[in-house]
């Protein structure tokens, strides 16, 4: 009995023993678990935490995109109230543009209608002082009438000369005026009235310079058979003792067949009646340097005459007819060159 008494003893001191070890081991098990778990979720708290920060950090540019784009928006509608603001204003002055345009067209219109009465009103002048001048025509003696043709490698080289040495063909005829006509009568011409060709000029020429030249008044003529006329006017008045005087003019584009085509006529017209008695006729057609192969002669309707060939005081190829005491009341001349090179082309 004793013997079994002594084996029962350390069975009641091994549960207790055993219960604490047991909840060590939960404990222990239990505190793995849970630094397991936290662990996990420590992670994951700093990972929200970080994803946070980011998100705060993205909101924060965000806003501060908002705020610009905001900015951007009310520039822009300021913009747009500006933009309408100037469109407003360009229509109101595209209307005052047109209301001007308008009045500038009738204006216009008014201007052309009083240039053509003008014009009308001045082929009417011109024509009635072509009668008076017709119909106090006075005998006229032309000691010596030489017309130079300078012929220019452009239009801006054409002139025309006339140099008359006149006189009246007595003392009881003093001449106070006298009228001329020149004209192209081999092409058709727009001009009208003397006033409008280029280059022109009416002067005396005084024997005692200075002055070596005198301007003299003249009043054009009107327009008839292609031909313009000018009525120039003597101060004082020229009476027997012959008077030189002289008249610039031209034609734009006058010689511009001879340019073009390397051939052209020139024709002279002296058909004034029998007031006008011409003693010396001279007429002299002067190149340009360019020209190659200068030509000119008598056309078929008129006797022949040869040229004297000579130089300017430029040195360019001049031919002079002398027709003395002329019996035609026309002249004409054939004008050929190989060819004429323009100032561009040197």
């Amino acid at each position: 009995m004793a013997a079994a008494a002594i084996t029962l003893v350390p069975i009641r001191i091994a549960w207790p023993s055993l219960a604490l070890s047991g909840a060590g081991v939960v404990l222990v098990l239990v505190g793995w678990f849970y630094w397991s778990a936290t662990r996990t979720f420590r992670q994951q708290a700093r990972d929200l935490s970080g994803t946070v920060s980011e998100l705060r950090s993205n909101n924060a540019e965000l806003a501060d995109s908002v705020a610009v784009l905001e900015a951007e928006r009310r520039q822009l509608t300021a913009d747009v109230a500006m933009l309408r603001s100037t469109t407003d204003s360009l229509t109101d002055q595209l209307a005052t543009v047109r209301s001007i345009e308008r009045e500038l067209t009738e204006q216009l219109d008014q201007l052309r209608s009083s240039v053509t009465e003008l014009d009308e009103d001045r082929a009417k002048y011109e024509y009635a002082v072509r009668i008076m001048a017709d119909r106090s025509r006075r005998p006229v003696v032309h000691a010596e009438h030489h017309i130079v043709y300078m012929i220019g490698e452009d239009q801006s080289g054409d002139i025309v000369t006339e140099t008359y040495r006149t006189a009246a063909k007595s003392e009881s005829d003093a001449l106070l005026w006298h009228d001329v006509t020149v004209g192209l009568t081999n092409q058709s011409s727009k001009v009208l009235s003397f006033r409008e060709l280029d280059q022109t000029s009416v002067f005396e020429v005084l024997p005692n310079p200075p002055p070596a030249v005198k301007p003299l008044e003249y009043l054009p003529t009107g327009f008839r058979d292609n031909r313009v006329g000018v009525l120039i006017f003597f101060e004082p008045e020229i009476g027997t003792t012959p008077r030189e005087w002289r008249l610039t003019y031209c034609w734009r584009g006058m010689w511009d067949p001879l340019r073009n085509r390397h051939r052209d006529t020139s024709i002279l017209r002296l058909g004034e009646g029998h007031r006008v008695e011409r003693r010396l006729v001279t007429v002299s057609f002067v190149f340009p340097l360019s020209a190659v192969s200068p030509r000119v002669r008598t056309g078929p309707g008129t006797p022949r005459l040869e040229p004297e060939w000579g130089a300017d005081l430029k040195g360019r190829p001049k031919a002079k007819f002398s027709i003395p005491n002329p019996a035609f009341e026309a002249y004409d001349w054939v004008l050929e060159v190989d060819a004429i090179n323009s100032r561009n082309s040197h």
